[in-house]
């Protein structure tokens, strides 16, 4: 029975060795197959390396690039050339962020700054590749505040500002900016354009006041975008425009600086609304500034401009200047300006009976308006006190 056994397993072949089972490749190798032979992707460092190259920056921290441009006071940035604007102690500031509602979960990840250096116009960018790089750019970019500097932004105080104080708490670091004196430029734009464009977005004053056209700009709507493509596929393609839009936001802050200066000396040269402005500088007990405004404009003057300057005539006492404007605004049909020739009769020249009758039109044409009855009342006695006498 054991020589059958034996004879049996004889006959039965011999173990065939399989193959081991390869192991299930990665997705990262799966795609490493696909691509053409040669073409490997490069690493994190390698694709930092390669991004910084591009832009010609330099990588100064752990996840984050410092791109520097320095321009001659003789280049021109729309009509102006940057020389014109030059203030030493003021630093043209602006961000570009990952989105545009604020909070603390908005990161700037480029912080751009200017200022003007021995014969140049600096501008410095900081950009982040990683949000590691945020401490040592927020760092850096306080490092470069000297202790008289100044601020200079358009929407800083509305947005910039809060972003980065919010970003220097969170990271456990003091405020440069708080209690630092800030220009945010979009306030004094407004003042004199508001009334006079459309709106008074930046690309709007480069192209109305600057002489500035940008060409292929990526829009500022568009940052959030690329900075997720860098950080999601390692693609910066669009970094460089980011950082390029940024750029002419710095420079123009630097020559709008200057051409607000123009604009209010000579806002009506400037198509700037000169009521607005002469406003503006009397509330700042400014009665020179607001003269030469409504002066300089004087021809061309709205009715509303012209009752500005009459009661700036009143002010200082120039009564026959201010009489003549609203004689001029009552023929119009101005209510205000026979109200205030009303009180002129009533008060100056003490003759009752011709405000009266001021008054008396007063009545016809706002026949509503408590104001004009009480004087009328008023009137009517003090003029029946002057007949008796």
């Amino acid at each position: 029975m054991s020589d059958l056994r034996s004879r049996l397993q004889k006959l039965r072949p011999d173990p065939v060795a399989l193959p081991a089972e390869p192991a299930t490749p990665n997705v990262a190798e799966r795609m490493a197959r696909l691509r053409p032979r040669g073409e490997q992707r490069a690493s994190k460092e390698e694709r930092v390396i390669e991004l910084a190259q591009s832009i010609n920056g330099e990588i100064v921290a752990p996840g984050l690039i410092r791109v520097e441009r320095r321009f001659p006071l003789s280049h021109a940035h729309g009509r102006f050339e940057m020389g014109l604007a030059r203030q030493d102690n003021a630093v043209y500031f602006d961000t570009e962020t990952t989105g545009l509602a604020g909070g603390t979960g908005t990161v700037a990840f480029v912080v751009g700054s200017a200022r003007y250096r021995d014969d140049c116009f600096v501008a410095t960018q900081w950009l982040l590749t990683e949000l590691r790089g945020e401490t040592p750019m927020l760092e850096l970019f306080a490092d470069q505040l000297d202790h008289d500097d100044r601020l200079v932004s358009f929407n800083g105080k509305t947005f910039d500002v809060p972003l980065l104080s919010t970003r220097f708490r969170l990271a456990g670091m003091s405020d440069p900016l708080q209690g630092r004196a800030h220009h945010d430029l979009i306030h004094p734009t407004r003042r004199a354009f508001k009334s006079q464009w459309f709106d008074c977005r930046l690309a709007t004053v480069e192209n109305q006041l600057l002489g500035v056209v940008r060409e292929d700009d990526l829009p500022g709507a568009m940052a959030p975008f690329a900075f997720t493509q860098w950080l999601r596929f390692g693609d910066g393609g669009l970094l460089s425009q980011v950082l390029h839009h940024n750029l002419l936001d710095v420079m123009s802050l630097a020559t709008l600086s200057h051409a607000l200066d123009e604009v209010y000396r000579s806002p009506a040269k400037s198509g700037a609304d000169v009521v607005a402005l002469a406003r503006h500088a009397l509330a700042n007990d400014d009665e020179v500034t607001a003269m030469a405004c409504l002066l300089e404009a004087e021809s061309g003057l709205s009715a509303q401009g012209r009752l500005e300057l009459a009661r700036l005539y009143k002010r200082r006492g120039q009564w026959d200047e201010a009489v003549a404007l609203w004689e001029g605004l009552a023929a119009e049909g101005r209510a205000d300006a026979v109200e205030e020739l009303a009180k002129y009769a009533e008060h100056r020249l003490r003759d009752f009976a011709a405000a009266l009758r001021l008054t008396q039109r007063l009545v016809e044409q706002q026949p509503h308006a408590p104001e004009h009855q009480h004087r009328h009342a008023r009137l009517l006695v003090k003029v029946g006190s002057q007949e008796s006498r």
